[in-house]
């Protein structure tokens, strides 16, 4: 699967979560942990993300 592809699917995703929020499913906070982790995994797929890096400095 390409970058491309990849990022496709995370705004799909994003999506997704917005709407299930957006319908009372999922709460606010639970969203944005979902984008947020999930946008990480895809960020760190392209080299742009190192868990811990923050804390390592």
């Amino acid at each position: 699967m390409s970058e491309m592809d990849i990022d496709k699917k995370l705004r799909e995703y994003i999506n997704i979560v917005k709407e299930k929020q957006a319908n009372g499913v999922l709460a606010e906070n639970t969203a944005k942990t979902y984008i947020l982790h999930s946008s990480n995994f895809v960020r760190w797929t392209h080299g742009d993300f190192h868990p811990g890096e923050r804390n390592e400095r």
